[in-house]
């Protein structure tokens, strides 16, 4: 239905980039879930030692709630370069999303941290 009203409303080409992109940051947000069941005091340590960069890919793609606990937990001068990184964010393939989110979970695993 959703795609039938954007067709008639934007268009046919309008309407499937609107609709590619609905689904690439749906996949994008997805891909860090693992995480959010991670212990927080072992992600915590594991992602402070990322390269700030990292650190605000995944936690903008953490739900609020873990995200801020996480945030809280950088120190104040990583915390500041986070977010500044955060909200300079470009956009980043999934496919790109998928992979980090693969090797850190397989880092955390192999630290012992649960994510699962």
């Amino acid at each position: 239905y959703a795609s039938k009203l954007l067709v008639k409303s934007l268009g046919p080409d309008l309407a499937k980039r609107v609709l590619d992109r609905v689904v690439k940051t749906f996949e994008s947000s997805k891909a860090f879930t693992g995480l959010e069941k991670a212990d927080p005091q072992q992600l915590s340590k594991f992602i402070q030692s990322e390269h700030p960069q990292t650190i605000a890919l995944i936690l903008a793609h953490l739900k609020p709630g873990p995200a801020a606990q996480l945030m809280q937990s950088l120190p104040e001068d990583l915390r500041v370069e986070v977010v500044t990184r955060m909200a300079n964010l470009e956009e980043i393939s999934p496919e790109v999303i998928s992979r980090i989110s693969s090797v850190i979970e397989q880092r955390l695993k192999s630290l012992g941290a649960s994510t699962h």
